[in-house]
């Protein structure tokens, strides 16, 4: 006795037979690039927290930095630069045009 089987029964066996192994395959690819992003995720996150941090010090040191206390404290002991005094101040007048040769100050008033 001889069994007939057509080509069509063939591939169709030959298919679900492939697809039992397949399936299985695909899916644990599939999970493994589903981790894969997981992990990526946590590390773009991780570095997100660590700019944040990184940029909340910098602008804490550039606000210590940049207040008119530290300035005027580096200004003292750094440059020796201190206010002046009301009769260091001069208000410098021009009263004529320039002339060739002229310094340019006919008169120098002090500010009282």
């Amino acid at each position: 006795m001889k069994i007939k089987i057509k080509l069509r029964t063939l591939l169709t066996f030959g298919c679900v037979i492939l697809s039992l192994f397949l399936f299985p395959i695909v899916s644990v690819w599939k999970k493994s690039r589903v981790q894969d992003m997981v992990r990526e995720n946590e590390q773009i996150r991780e570095n997100i927290k660590k700019a944040r941090n990184t940029n909340l010090a910098t602008r804490y040191l550039r606000d210590r930095l940049t207040a008119r206390v530290r300035i005027e404290s580096v200004a003292k002991s750094d440059l020796g630069l201190i206010y002046p005094a009301a009769a260091d101040v001069y208000l410098v007048v021009r009263v004529q045009p320039l002339k060739q040769g002229d310094r340019g100050f006919e008169k120098v008033f002090a500010n009282r």
